[in-house]
């Protein structure tokens, strides 16, 4: 599944569930084009290699989540929290991702 689908699945949550793993999506956020463009314009380093590390800090994001998704499933977050709930579907769509950014 590419990047684009996934994120477009993401998009497909409930609102309260899409801000909680997308907050980049709320108004006001630049997308994250601008943002590239915006670094390389700022920094005049090459934006190539961005792949690996978007990949790799993905990867990070998902064991974090898993660990907080793990916490909530064992009621130590609370019953009413969007965010916990959330990651059920949101880890395994971030290690999807991540493994599309590279092509695995």
């Amino acid at each position: 599944m590419s990047a684009h689908a996934l994120e477009a699945r993401l998009r497909a949550l409930q609102c309260e569930e899409r801000t909680a793993l997308l907050p980049y999506l709320m108004a006001g956020f630049p997308s994250k084009r601008e943002l590239v463009e915006h670094y390389r314009e700022r920094s005049g380093r090459d934006v190539e290699p961005l792949a690996w590390f978007q990949a790799l800090a993905l990867w990070k994001a998902a064991v974090f989540c898993e660990a907080i998704y793990g916490r909530y499933l064992r009621g130590e977050r609370g019953e009413d929290d969007p965010f916990g709930r959330a990651l059920e579907r949101g880890v395994p769509a971030l290690l999807e991702t991540a493994a599309d950014r590279v092509g695995a």
